[in-house]
């Protein structure tokens, strides 16, 4: 917990320098994927995390070594909401795609957390349109895994 509020007040300090942009509630701390001196903070959407838009800072003691931000602007939703699948389903989809390394040690998930992650761009009429599905998010000791909040099936994570 201290870790995050000190995170918390390194991007803010940092956020309200001209040629930083950090869009203050939009972003909440990635425990999972932060450490003390790299930390990640996710953009959201309605509440969900967004797990490709980041922002993310290198620090030593006090001093920001480095910043860097993606952000999606002028989001919007294509369909109406659908229900997707539980926690417990997109474990089990999990567990059937993916085989233990080693008969010997378990496997750890460390977290699962609904948000979204982009697919492939589709391209109509020569324009790239990007979208964003919603993805429960498995995060083990050694991979990141997406797995579709719709049908299930898992990917690993860029």
């Amino acid at each position: 917990m201290a870790g995050d509020v000190r995170a918390a007040a390194v991007v803010d300090e940092y956020a309200r320098a001209p040629h930083l942009r950090l869009s203050g509630g939009l972003y909440a701390v990635d425990a999972v994927t932060s450490s003390t001196r790299h930390q990640v903070f996710l953009q959201s959407y309605k509440g969900y995390p967004i797990f490709d838009e980041r922002v993310e800072t290198n620090q030593t003691k006090q001093t920001l070594t480095s910043y860097s931000q993606s952000e999606l602007t002028s989001i919007v939703d294509t369909s109406t909401p659908k229900p997707v699948i539980s926690a417990l389903d997109a474990l089990d989809s999990l567990a059937n795609s993916v085989d233990k390394t080693d008969d010997t040690e378990n496997n750890k998930i460390l977290s699962v957390d609904l948000g979204f992650a982009r697919k492939v761009p589709l391209y109509q009429t020569g324009v790239a349109a990007n979208y964003w599905f919603p993805v429960w998010r498995v995060v083990t000791p050694d991979q990141t895994y997406f797995v579709n909040a719709f049908t299930g099936e898992v990917e690993i994570a860029p």
